[in-house]
């Protein structure tokens, strides 16, 4: 049984991943060939996803993985049960209109990547207070002009996720501080 991360990179000079940064990557995510289940070699997954270096977005083997990988870089990562998906396994999902097997309990899971962009983040993100993050303006309410301008910088994306807009629960087109769900740090912030 493995009982670590084993990593094979390929070197280069670009900008490379941090713990923060926000990295986007391609991957394809297989049963490993030494997997105690599952069947060797079985895709479970492929696409390109982004997201924050350990922020815990993504399974712990893969948030340790990318850490030190640059731009251009591909990445071997191979990964014991626990640090991908446990004694529990994945069941059957489908993304970007394909259905993908599930990935049984106890599986080793081997994931193929390659590094496409890394980007610092400002220092003013705080995913202890997103709505601090997202209020660029500082008037306690975000309009959807200031969520977007997030979503382009972090998420490198020109939409909202649609469940976002059902905290603005008076329908005035924005969401203040009172209606935001999301985390909103230590308590309620001073009057402007």
């Amino acid at each position: 049984m493995l009982s670590s991360l084993l990593v094979v990179l390929a070197s280069t000079e670009q900008p490379c991943a941090e713990v923060g940064n926000h990295i986007s990557i391609r991957y394809t995510g297989s049963i490993h060939s030494l997997s105690a289940a599952g069947t060797p070699g079985n895709v479970y997954d492929e696409g390109a996803i982004s997201f924050v270096v350990g922020r815990g977005e993504v399974i712990l083997g893969m948030d340790e993985g990318v850490i030190g990988a640059c731009v251009g870089a591909t990445r071997t990562l191979v990964i014991p049960p626990e640090k991908g998906y446990g004694e529990a396994g994945l069941t059957s999902h489908e993304r970007d209109g394909k259905w993908w097997d599930g990935i049984p309990g106890f599986a080793t899971l081997q994931i193929v990547l390659e590094v496409m962009a890394v980007h610092v983040l400002e220092d003013k993100i705080s995913y202890d207070d997103m709505f601090a993050t997202l209020d660029a303006n500082g008037d306690r309410s975000l309009s959807r002009e200031e969520v977007m301008a997030y979503f382009k910088q972090v998420h490198e994306h020109d939409h909202i996720p649609d469940d976002l807009w059902e905290d603005d629960v008076d329908g005035d087109g924005y969401i203040s501080w009172e209606e935001f769900s999301g985390p909103k740090g230590a308590g309620a912030r001073d009057e402007l």
